[in-house]
Parts: C-alpha cells; sequence; structure tokens
C-alpha cells in the first residue's frame, strides 16, 4: 500500500527543497513545493505569488552575494500554457517550451534541460528537480544530480496520475548529514485524501516540521489547486516561516 504524503516525508529529517504534483478525489491537480534549509542564506527567502506563478524572494533585511542569489532566488512554478516547476532557474527555460500542441511533458523537460547541470554548491553538488505538465496531458518529472565520477546525470519519468495519488521529488533523500545524500531513484508516490489547497498545505507543511527536540527547517511552502484537464488555477495557498 502507497504511503500517505504524511508518513512518506516523516520517515526523514531534511529534504532540501521538495516538488510534488498529484489528482486528488475530485480530479483537480494539486501542486506542492516546498522550501527547508540549514543555512542562513538558505533561510532568508520566502515564496511569494506573482502574477506568473511563484517565486522565491530574499528577505529585505538579508543581501545575497551573486553566487548565493544565483541559486536561491528563482521561479519555483510558472504557469505559461502548462506548468513548470523546478528548484533553479532551469524553471524559465521549460516554461518556454511549453506551447499549444505539446502534449509531451517528458520531451519537453529533455529539450529544456540538455544544457542543465547539478548545482554548483561544492561540496554538496545540490540535484535539480524538475516537472512539467501540460493541459489534458500526462505528467513528467525529471531529475539532475552528480555521478560518481563528477558527471551529470539526467533522469527522466513520465507517470500517470491516478485519484488521490501524487509524485514527489526531493534534492536530498531525508537523512539530516554534514553532506546531505542526494534524491536518487523515480519520484516518491504517496496517497491523499485532501482536497482544498489549504489543506492540502497543512498537511504537507506538518509533515516537514521537526521530530521533538530536532531543529525546525522549514522556510516556506506551497500548495497550488488546478483544474482539469485545462490546468485553470483555482487556488493558491503560501506559508513562509519568516
Amino acid at each position: 500500500m502507497k504511503p500517505s504524503l504524511f508518513n512518506l516525508l516523516r520517515s526523514g529529517e531534511y529534504f532540501g527543497r521538495l516538488i510534488g504534483i498529484g489528482l486528488t478525489t475530485e480530479k483537480n491537480i494539486f501542486l506542492l513545493y516546498g522550501v527547508t534549509g540549514r543555512s542562513p542564506a538558505s533561510r532568508a527567502r520566502r515564496l511569494v505569488r506573482r502574477k506568473e506563478g511563484i517565486f522565491t524572494e530574499p528577505l529585505a533585511e538579508i543581501a545575497l552575494d551573486h553566487g548565493q542569489k544565483e541559486l536561491l532566488i528563482y521561479p519555483a512554478i510558472l504557469f505559461n500554457q502548462g506548468v513548470a516547476l523546478s528548484n533553479g532557474q532551469q524553471t524559465k527555460d521549460i516554461a518556454e517550451k511549453l506551447a499549444p500542441g505539446r502534449d509531451n511533458p517528458e520531451t519537453i523537460l529533455k529539450e529544456a534541460l540538455a544544457n542543465w547541470s547539478y548545482e554548483p554548491d561544492a561540496p554538496i553538488f545540490t540535484p535539480r528537480i524538475n516537472a512539467c505538465l501540460v493541459p489534458g496531458g500526462p505528467l513528467a518529472m525529471a531529475i539532475i544530480r552528480r555521478g560518481e565520477n563528477g558527471q551529470s546525470l539526467h533522469e527522466y519519468y513520465s507517470l500517470h496520475l491516478n485519484p488521490g495519488e501524487g509524485y514527489l521529488l526531493a534534492t536530498y533523500q531525508g537523512p539530516n548529514l554534514q553532506l546531505p545524500p542526494s534524491f536518487s531513484g523515480p519520484p516518491l508516490n504517496f496517497m491523499t485524501s485532501k482536497l482544498k489547497a489549504q489543506e492540502i498545505l497543512a498537511e504537507f507543511y506538518e509533515a516537514l516540521a521537526p521530530s521533538e527536540g530536532k531543529d525546525d527547517f522549514r522556510v516556506a511552502a506551497a500548495s497550488v489547486t488546478l483544474s482539469w484537464p485545462c490546468l485553470e488555477v483555482l487556488e493558491i495557498e503560501i506559508i513562509n516561516r519568516y
């Protein structure tokens, strides 16, 4: 039996950033985006809604250097004749490939991510996690991570959505180690009975809460519901810790 979203995330302590997509039992699409962080720079941001989608934004009182800004401040979710999600600047490249008549999201991801590599944040080398959804079509997700010899490994997944189920990708596997292990393998399949963006977000945010005596790494989280199959935005909910 597939785990619930809550139980899936309670099995780990630090996931980095997370993206999820699924279908409610009422057959609306839901999107999830989570930001967790251990460093002051990672925590010095929030999620904001703009016309084009949801973006990460630095806190007004914090100054980030150019390298930090390039990796930490970006469009997280973009709506453009479909949906593009990622944990970096590559979201824009995915969104630019969305167009009427393009109904294969895996092909869109492969074209958009062809020249991208994992993040240059040595020694962690954070993976780039990505997803693409087109009106009436299937879901595709992708991860770009570092191989043993430093090569860039691109892994793509075409996924079928069933009511009450979703798929999750994270940058890290879950253990809170000095060098957190990169996520590997296919997206994680989970169950949910929640229907509204606020309910889905509450479950997601609570699942990322720390166990007693542990550090709270939560920074921000967002949930979006869209109509299926045309992907009209119905609701957007955001929680910012800072």
